[in-house]
């Protein structure tokens, strides 16, 4: 009996020690959702965390019954069915029993949205479980992209200046929009973003304006910084800005 509690306190250090190793991109999951017996039977999951630094997500699992990978049970992503991708991964699971660590590489395809991680009996019979929700992005990638307002974009609803996996669109009436599932800057946005309301303090679009749009991600959602000088000479000029300012579009 003492040699069993040994055993289990070593476990549990181990466990303790690997999380305190997890760097500041990483997160954990949102929850552990549903119920499903066969999936249940052969592994019990403790906690899942993504690395925003290279995509990958680790997965702190328990196998209960020898021969559980053997048998058809994976640990993997997928994205949300409206998505319409067919990209996946599912990494199967140990064959012995005890505490193990996989990981899930990075998706394949470079999308900014939805990813959920499942487990998965995949044999005559297939069960799946839902494990957790996280999203997707390129952490600590900015994309700068200079504009210049033309009398065509002046007199228009809107223009569009390129982002970050969005088309970042700016509005008449002073508002920001976005222009998604389209490839921007080698990114997708599947995640449906709202419009940004009124920006407080934003110039009427006029000709010959200089922009410079930078966007991001991060865990509070889409970031677009727009800063507006008169022209260009102002800018090469390193003179104050007309506008400057940073808007989120929340998850």
């Amino acid at each position: 009996m003492r040699k069993i509690s040994k055993m289990v306190v070593c476990v549990l250090l181990i466990s303790a020690l690997s999380f305190l190793k997890l760097n500041d991109s990483a997160k954990a999951a949102t929850s552990f959702k549903g119920s499903t017996p066969l999936v249940d039977s052969y592994i019990s999951v403790s906690n899942i965390v993504k690395d925003y630094s290279d995509g990958t997500v680790r997965v702190y699992y328990h196998v209960k019954i020898r021969n559980a990978g053997n048998t058809g049970v994976c640990i993997g992503y997928e994205w949300p069915s409206q998505y319409r991708l067919s990209d996946s991964t599912c990494v199967t699971v140990a064959n012995t029993v005890g505490f193990h660590t996989l990981t899930i590489p990075r998706p394949r395809i470079n999308i900014i949205g939805t990813q959920y991680v499942v487990a998965k009996f995949n044999k005559r019979y297939s069960e799946s479980k839902s494990l957790g929700t996280f999203y997707n992005y390129p952490s600590g990638q900015v994309v700068t992209e200079y504009y210049t307002v033309s009398r065509a974009n002046a007199l228009a609803e809107y223009f569009v200046i390129g982002g970050l996996g969005v088309g970042v669109k700016f509005l008449k009436n002073n508002t920001i929009g976005f222009i998604t599932k389209t490839l921007y800057a080698g990114f997708t946005t599947y995640y449906a973003f709202t419009s940004i309301g009124v920006v407080s303090g934003f110039p009427p679009k006029a000709v010959g304006q200089y922009y410079k749009v930078e966007t991001w991600y991060s865990e509070s959602g889409l970031h677009v910084k727009t800063t507006i000088w008169n022209n260009k000479e102002a800018f090469d000029r390193n003179l104050t800005p007309i506008y400057s300012g940073t808007q989120i579009s929340k998850w």
